[in-house]
């Protein structure tokens, strides 16, 4: 949806200098909320959002939200000392392929900003999420061409001016007219500078830079990168000192970023060091973890069988108990196995103490005849007594003794299955855990 605007737009929030009466130019890129850039003649760039107004009637009150101010180095200082910025008029150009970049023409060469705002726009309008939450990401600030050796013109000739300039090549040349000269700048690919660096280091938390090791290699090589040293290209003019300042300060300051680069070689070899380290060790721990797992699940195998082991014992045990149970509480309870043998035994028994009643009683009469034959024949023969021979007594007395002991075990036994028989023909209540 485009914006439709009318009237002057307000900024906010509030500046004493009014964000400057001195503007000379504008650029709008991104869709949803759009990014509005203005530049000033000061090298003051200022990044804000076309968003509306809390207080807003109609969609037609609309306001510039200022989310971040740029400043760009108007020339090459040589001097070493702060200026007093001078006017100069900045024009602003779209990146045609890079929607996050844009240049910055001047008097004193040509700067390209990169603004990672722009590309966290199109993540939450791709995903559709009106939250941007909390982002820090600074814009990043290429100084690609100088043309000034400071902020006004010491030279006695005029500076070389760009006037205009043109990509070609899907953005990796920008081509400058400077008078009768064209000048091929090749540009530092994006892929060094991360868009999103945030997730990049989520996982990489170090005790002493709590932002992550990414986040600290990335900030160190962009506050002494190469960049920070512009293509030069002097008026014909310029003076042999302003050359060997020119001259100096650049091996000064790429001597900075080499002791920069190796500086961050050298952690990256340690961090490298560190982290194969790590992965030897994490190797280790999975082999470990591998094994104890293969451990584990031996074990739960075995622990599965006797489970359904158990279980089918359970089930066995329920299912006797409930025929058990169902036996006790039923009117006409029925006999075991072990029960019914106890009770034929039984029946023996008694068949067998009948027969050993009926042969004592049988032994009994014979001797109560023995000793009436025997009285009687004393009677007879003159007081004579009846005469057993030793054999035969010893015979009649083991058998007499051999039948009560019989006797006696026969009814030791038959006492003890009737309390058992009785104690089992009770009902007992069982109860089931």
């Amino acid at each position: 949806e485009k914006a439709l605007l009318t009237g002057p737009l307000r900024m906010f929030p509030s500046s004493d200098d009014n964000y400057g009466s001195d503007a000379s130019s504008i650029l709008v890129t991104g869709k949803s909320p759009p990014l509005v850039i203005l530049a000033t003649s000061t090298g003051t760039m200022y990044h804000t959002l076309l968003v509306s107004s809390e207080e807003a009637e109609s969609r037609l009150d609309k306001s510039l939200l200022v989310v971040e101010s740029v400043e760009l180095d108007i020339g090459f200082n040589i001097s070493g000392q702060d200026e007093i910025p001078t006017a100069s008029p900045v024009l602003l150009y779209k990146d045609p392929i890079d929607v996050a970049r844009y240049f910055c023409i001047h008097t004193a060469g040509v700067h390209a900003v990169t603004v990672p705002l722009i590309s966290k726009l199109h993540e939450i309008e791709e995903e559709n999420d009106s939250d941007i939450g909390p982002y820090k990401e600074e814009s990043i600030v290429d100084y690609l061409l100088c043309t000034n050796v400071s902020g006004t013109n010491t030279s006695v000739n005029e500076p070389l001016v760009p006037l205009g300039c043109s990509l070609i090549n899907l953005s990796k040349n920008l081509f400058v007219l400077l008078g009768d000269e064209l000048c091929n700048i090749q540009l530092i690919p994006r892929m060094l500078y991360s868009m999103a660096p945030q997730d990049i280091g989520i996982g990489l938390q170090s005790p002493l830079h709590p932002e992550g090791f990414l986040l600290l290699i990335e900030r160190t090589l962009r506050e002494n990168s190469a960049s920070g040293c512009p293509l030069m290209k002097l008026a014909p003019g310029t003076t042999p000192r302003e050359w060997f300042e020119v001259f100096t300060r650049t091996i000064t300051y790429l001597s900075t970023v080499a002791r920069t680069q190796k500086s961050v070689a050298l952690q990256l070899e340690a961090k490298a060091s560190s982290v194969k380290v790590t992965i030897t060790a994490l190797k280790n721990d999975i082999a470990s973890l591998l094994k104890d797992k293969a451990e584990l699940k031996e074990s739960a195998e075995r622990i599965a069988d006797s489970y359904e082991e158990l279980k089918e014992k359970q089930a066995a045990l329920i299912k006797k108990l409930e025929n058990v149970m169902l036996k006790t509480y039923s009117k006409t309870p029925g006999l075991s196995c072990r029960e019914m043998s106890a009770l034929e035994n039984l029946n023996s028994i008694e068949k067998r103490m009948e027969r050993y009643e009926k042969d004592l009683g049988r032994l009994k009469s014979n001797l109560q005849y023995y000793k009436t034959v025997t009285k009687d024949n004393t009677y007879s023969v003159g007081q004579k007594a009846m005469y057993f021979d030793e054999p035969r007594a010893k015979v009649v007395k083991k058998q007499l003794s051999s039948l009560m002991t019989d006797i006696g075990d026969i009814t030791k036994r038959i006492k003890t299955m009737k309390l058992s028989i009785s104690q089992a023909g009770t009902p007992t209540k069982l109860s089931l855990p």
